[in-house]
């Protein structure tokens, strides 16, 4: 949930709520709202010793909002992006599974105690039924983000 306000929600609100002139600016917004995401994935990275993919998706996301306001560009660009970065991460999603390694398990895996849940999959012989179900979850995930 941090990852989430830090990342998306709070760079898109200060996007639309201070880039006007009278606030911050177009310019400074776009670099305050590029410092949560950098931070929080610099942050990841000394920590966990790899990079996230959740700042980078918000560094993208607010990286072409803050282009397409900055340039000027017309407001179909904005809708344009927003259909963009679900479809993108559909595909990834989609990739992920063929590759052998389902974004959905990896999300699962972020959230459970990973050894315990596994542990307790194998005691019980429900393994090979955890994997099945992650494959489905991670094609209703990839779903979920083309619709």
């Amino acid at each position: 949930m941090l990852s989430l306000l830090l990342n998306i929600i709070a760079p898109t609100v200060i996007m639309m709520r201070f880039a006007s002139e009278d606030k911050l600016g177009p310019v400074t917004a776009l670099l305050v709202a590029l410092a949560f995401p950098f931070v929080y994935g610099v942050y990841g990275m000394i920590r966990e010793r790899k990079i996230g993919w959740m700042p980078i998706v918000g560094l993208v996301s607010i990286l072409i909002s803050g282009g397409v306001g900055l340039l000027k560009l017309p407001a179909e660009w904005i809708a344009v992006k927003e259909a963009t970065i679900p479809l993108i991460l559909a595909l990834a999603i989609i990739v992920s599974s063929w590759i052998g390694k389902p974004l959905a398990r990896i999300f699962l895996d972020q959230i459970l105690d990973k050894e315990r849940v596994y542990k307790a999959l194998r005691e019980r012989g429900a393994f090979e039924e955890y994997e099945r179900r992650t494959t489905i979850a991670t094609w209703l995930l990839a779903s979920a983000f083309f619709i």
